[in-house]
């Protein structure tokens, strides 16, 4: 009978290829992307190998084993309690010494660890395996997954089953320590040195699973007593001296096993231009008016196209079913119209945003952007990563709510659940342009200047009601950011084009177009009930027309609004069509200056109309995003009332102004 087959885990920190280390190794074509909290599942495949049999799983990215966030905490836990035969501790033949360090930790765990040291084809100069292993006592093996380069000999190494033999010494202040708890400790499925390191972390959630999955009971006053004693540090203090040993002992070793000393992190030109100090914000700034200005221009002609396209499928259709009857004409004009208005309204931005976005993210700048931003989100109570979130939402803000599980702190993370929707996504970016472009160009010939303004608007607003939320209802400390930069890499164009369309961009639009199919049924129902007199849909808007020019509004762009709440990119069709009463959904392009200023628009209506675009509750995907990662009925409301408090205290103000 065949042997059962070795389990094999993947652990390494982001942006070391761990994911193109598994492919290769197993022939699939899985992305798991540089970012912890892109997904926090856990991918598993057989090894190729005709020598043996061995699983491959390849776990989230990790930087140590104190687990902070859901995706470290699903590594942690796994190489804490799962069930594997061996560990591959991937790292950067560039920047190998935090990989070492942790190989070094996972070696506390068990001595089935091998260093894979990826990148080769990139390293300059290329450290020594074989001097690593001798140095440090970890297996070690030198590849380039991408190219395939050093695959054999790692298939080689792992065959042979080798045990590491770590010659990391801790410092005496905690080797003694230790010392003084191991007699203390019960017997126990995991190694006593490994216990006691983590008594003295003390990370209480840690050591209560631990206690749990082993049933060694880590918090008997006998241990606190030992582990407290003495001058050596606890807790976190405790867990950075540990770190700084293991990076001392790893420097040591990378020194002789390269022929040259490695490079300094953080001290590439571009991170001095990109992370400067004068001109990091004015780079970010300029990144994203061109981000907004490629993605308004590129996207025109497409959106046209993909329009006639639905306009002559629909025009096919009536000829082909003509006399229609009425659940004919329902489906027609009313399912088919507004999915295909979504379709070609929200494809091509959404297309041409993420993929430049993926660029960006590939690049190795989104990691930059999210630490230039850190101070600033730490005054308003929060951490770097939210800005990173805030860019997703840019894109899409179910992307953004589901980006957010990348904040370790439930508090800094219910905030910016809670803000997301308060970034506006590409969807409602055709709205603002062409809003902006009627009535605020100044010459220009078109809105992304103003569009630009109204973001960077958008994002001090959000600033603010991070705070507000952070002091009044989320309080504690804020969370330390802990963000090392990845090296610069060039951007695999195709593969990362192909990742864009299939992981974001249909299954965003799919989420759109289910939402707005039924929304667009209920919507032609309006436009035609009653046959004599204004339809219902009419009415409602007269009944919202008070409320409406209170905040500088009227009834039918509240009624667009609301009848938008399926996808935003519905809502200035919707205007256009309350004004021009037909059931068609019209065109926002030429002759909008004139339709509008016809129906008492106003520099200060078309401020309002932008404001609340801005800020306004979550579209119905946000919300149900919101609602599968939260299942929080407060965060809900919250996530509602937040953004919607804003938009119509800003919208009566900006009727206001003297414009």
């Amino acid at each position: 009978m065949d042997q059962d087959p070795r389990v094999i885990a993947l652990a390494g920190n982001p942006n070391v290829g761990k994911s193109t280390l598994f492919n290769r190794l197993t022939g699939l074509r899985v992305h798991t992307g540089n970012w912890a909290g892109k997904t926090v599942s856990v991918a598993r495949a057989p090894l190729k190998s005709r020598s043996f049999r061995a699983e491959l799983v390849d776990l989230p990215g990790i930087y140590d084993l104190a687990g902070e966030g859901d995706e470290e905490e699903v590594a942690r836990d796994f190489l804490a309690f799962g069930a594997y035969d061996q560990i591959l501790a991937v790292g950067d033949a560039n920047d190998p010494i935090p990989s070492l360090s942790l190989a070094l930790s996972l070696a506390e765990r068990t001595d089935r660890v091998i260093l894979v040291l990826n990148f080769i084809d990139e390293a300059d100069p290329v450290p020594d395996a074989n001097l690593i292993t001798s140095l440090s006592g970890i297996p070690t093996a030198a590849v380039s997954a991408r190219k395939g380069r050093g695959i054999p000999e790692l298939l080689a190494l792992l065959e042979s089953d080798p045990r590491a033999k770590p010659r990391f010494t801790l410092p005496r202040e905690i080797e003694a320590r230790v010392s003084s708890l191991l007699p203390l400790l019960p017997s126990s499925s995991l190694p006593a040195r490994y216990l006691a390191l983590r008594v003295l972390e003390n990370d209480g959630p840690f050591l209560r699973a631990l206690s749990e999955k082993t049933g060694t009971d880590l918090s008997s006053p006998d241990l606190a007593l030992a582990a407290g004693t003495g001058e050596a540090p606890m807790g976190s203090a405790f867990r950075e001296e540990l770190a700084r040993a293991r990076f001392a002992f790893a420097g040591k070793v990378m020194e002789h096993a390269s022929s040259a000393p490695p490079p300094a992190r953080g001290k590439h030109w571009l991170d001095r231009l990109l992370c400067g100090k004068y001109t990091a914000y004015p780079l970010m700034a300029a990144a994203l008016f061109l981000l907004i200005f490629l993605t308004a221009v590129a996207s025109n002609y497409p959106s046209a196209l993909l329009e006639q396209a639905f306009q002559a499928a629909e025009s096919g259709l009536t000829a082909l079913l003509s006399p229609l009857s009425f659940p004919e004409e329902l489906l027609i004009n009313g399912v088919l119209r507004l999915s295909g208005k979504v379709i070609a309204v929200m494809l091509p931005p959404m297309a041409i945003f993420f993929s430049l976005f993926t660029l960006l993210e590939d690049s190795g700048y989104l990691a930059r952007i999210a630490f230039n931003l850190d101070a600033l989100f730490f005054r308003a109570g929060s951490c770097g990563k939210q800005g990173l979130t805030m860019c997703m939402g840019l894109g899409c803000n179910v992307v953004g709510v589901s980006g957010c599980r990348i904040i370790a702190s439930p508090r800094e993370r219910a905030a910016s659940l809670v803000t997301n929707s308060m970034i506006p996504c590409n969807g409602r970016f055709p709205a603002l342009l062409a809003v902006s472009g009627a009535f605020f160009a100044f010459g220009s010939g078109n809105g992304a200047f103003f569009t630009g303004i109204l973001l960077l608007f958008a994002a001090a607003v959000t600033l603010i009601s991070t705070r507000l939320l952070t002091l009044c209802v989320f309080r504690g400390l804020p969370s330390h950011f802990l963000l090392p930069l990845p090296r610069f890499r060039k951007p695999e164009i195709l593969k990362s084009l192909w990742r864009t369309m299939t992981e974001k961009v249909f299954s965003s639009l799919f989420r759109a177009v289910t939402v707005a199919a039924p929304a667009g049924a209920i919507l032609f129902l309006l436009l035609r009930f009653p046959a004599e007199g204004p339809s219902l849909y009419a009415r409602f808007t007269a009944f919202l027309d008070p409320a409406g020019r209170f905040f500088g509004m009227d009834g039918v762009i509240l009624a667009a609004f609301l009848f938008g709440f399926p996808a935003g990119e519905t809502v200035l069709p919707l205007v256009l069509l309350g004004y021009m009463g037909t059931s068609a959904l019209p065109e926002a392009g030429g002759g909008l200056f004139a339709l509008l200023s016809a129906h008492g628009w106003t520099r200060a209506t078309a401020l309002s109309f932008l404001v609340f675009t801005m800020f306004h509750f979550p579209c119905a995907p946000t919300l149900l995003a919101l609602w599968r990662e939260t299942k929080s009925p407060k965060l809900l409301l919250l996530s509602v009332a937040v953004p919607l408090a804003a938009g119509l205290s800003l919208s009566f103000l900006a009727a206001r102004l003297p414009l």
